[in-house]
């Protein structure tokens, strides 16, 4: 009799759900503020910080194998702006299908212990470099 062993390690996907981002029926949510982002009241200064730590993500950049994510920019009133921790969710890609064509869904709430959050604005990202704007995210709204 033989016994096989597998082993699997935690990821971002598995241990940040329902901690970091999670889902409630259709709706995604996340988690604010994430550390790995330094509050400002400059808002640029917020956008300036976020694609190099999204892209230090679990399959950032792994291209048609990668993983996009999708968060929040947000303000409690304060004058100053976060961003919310990326959440990895969003439909599957199936096989065989464009796989240049990655997604996640846009977060609907920020969960902030400290106040109500109102959102300024999503960012995700993209598996790919150099990844130009598509036509979807030009257009989108939220």
């Amino acid at each position: 009799m033989a016994l096989l062993v597998g082993c699997a390690g935690t990821s971002y996907f598995q241990s940040g759900r329902d901690t970091f981002f999670g889902q409630r029926g259709a709706r995604v949510w996340v988690k604010g503020p994430w550390p790995a982002i330094q509050p400002s009241s400059d808002v640029d200064e917020v956008i300036d910080q976020l694609c190099p730590a999204v892209m230090a993500l679990e399959r950032a950049r792994e291209r048609d194998y990668g993983q996009e994510y999708c968060g929040l920019i947000y303000s409690l009133g304060g004058g100053e702006y976060y961003a919310s921790w990326p959440s990895p969710l969003g439909r599957t890609t199936l096989v065989g299908a464009d796989l240049r064509r990655k997604s996640c869904s846009v977060p609907g709430e920020v969960k902030d212990d400290r106040g109500l959050a109102s959102t300024l604005a999503d960012f995700h990202s993209h598996p790919w470099f150099p990844s130009g704007m598509s036509q979807e995210d030009r257009w989108s709204q939220s």
